[in-house]
């Protein structure tokens, strides 16, 4: 055995100098005020707790040329429409960050094979016409299930690369492109951001009783970090996702348990009918064990958000389609960020 799998096995990766931090201070002690977007200096919220300059951490030789929209999608024809209308807002400001943006439209295959529905999805991405960049649509030849296609949605192979993931029951405000620059900007370097998330997060998701519905703090409606990833409109940081995934390939072909101790979302997993679907364990086990967080920034208002998350009947959800947010679209709500 090779020491990839003898890692993915037995896994235990804390950085150097790193220590183990409880549960508790993970879940709940976890918002780290980090203002960015105040000024030209970026907050390093490493334990050393030391700043840079921006310009030295970030310089522009280092941004990419493309931003890669992947969405996530199967039969749901008009859930896939109602996103990519939010996508082509004119305010979503595509042409003020000088590059291209381009859509991956990931189509999975039903169950029962090709259904009308999935035939009529895959002819409307197809014929697709997206102003700012190209479009591709990738079909599945059988079902992935959401684990799987998640796993499979991005595989950057530079440290620099930018997208994000998005499942088609979601819709975007306007400014979601300029706040996840902004973010990519700031922190898309850091070793202990996985990703940033258009989310409006609110679940502590703590076992024993301790789980609590719109507990987390909006910050002030300043940026900061939680422990728990925000599957809704998720952008990974691409060196920290790429060695995610690898470590990911390991730990399926191995059937590596993913149990955090303490997780309502470990129990929920842990649940077979939620093993094909439920990808979020693999990582949120992989931040708990290599001291990562999420970035997150709330609204001023608390009924709106960067994204809304309509909830439409699939694998996750069964029931009335409802939408979680309204969509923000005064900068202010945010605290008027600048770049």
């Amino acid at each position: 055995m090779d020491g990839r799998h003898l890692g993915c096995l037995h896994y235990t990766p804390m950085a150097p100098g790193r220590r183990h931090r409880s549960l508790r201070l993970l879940l709940v002690a976890v918002l780290v005020n980090i203002s960015f977007w105040q000024s030209t200096i970026v907050t390093d919220v490493t334990e050393s707790g030391k700043t840079e300059d921006a310009s030295s951490l970030y310089p522009s030789k280092r941004l990419p040329k493309v931003f890669t929209i992947v969405i996530l999608t199967m039969n749901r024809l008009n859930s896939l429409q109602r996103l990519v209308g939010s996508l082509m807002n004119e305010g979503c400001q595509y042409g003020h960050h000088d590059e291209a943006v381009n859509i991956e439209i990931h189509v999975d295959r039903p169950k029962d094979g090709g259904t009308t529905a999935w035939l009529e999805t895959i002819s409307w991405a197809s014929n697709l016409s997206w102003p700012y960049g190209e479009v591709d649509v990738v079909a599945a030849k059988e079902n992935q299930g959401l684990r799987d296609s998640w796993f499979n949605a991005w595989r950057p192979e530079g440290d620099n690369e930018r997208a994000i993931i998005l499942e088609d029951d979601v819709e975007v405000s306007k400014l979601w492109y300029s706040w996840v620059n902004g973010a990519y900007d700031s922190y898309g370097q850091n070793s202990d951001v996985a990703g940033f998330s258009l989310q409006r997060q609110n679940v502590i998701p703590l076992t024993d009783g301790r789980i609590r519905k719109g507990g987390i703090s909006a910050n002030d409606n300043e940026a900061f970090l939680y422990s728990l990833l925000g599957s809704i409109g998720f952008a990974p940081t691409a060196r920290i996702w790429r060695e995610f995934l690898e470590w990911t390939d390991c730990a399926l072909e191995h059937d590596v348990d993913v149990y955090v101790d303490g997780l309502i979302t470990s129990r929920w997993w842990r649940k077979p009918k939620n093993k094909r679907s439920m990808w979020e364990q693999h990582l949120v086990y992989y931040m708990y064990h290599q001291n990562m967080f999420c970035l997150y920034q709330f609204p001023r208002n608390s009924t709106l958000g960067l994204a809304s998350h309509w909830k439409e009947n699939g694998e996750h959800f069964k029931g009335k389609t409802r939408s979680s947010h309204g969509l923000v679209e005064d900068p202010a709500e945010l605290g008027n960020f600048r770049f």
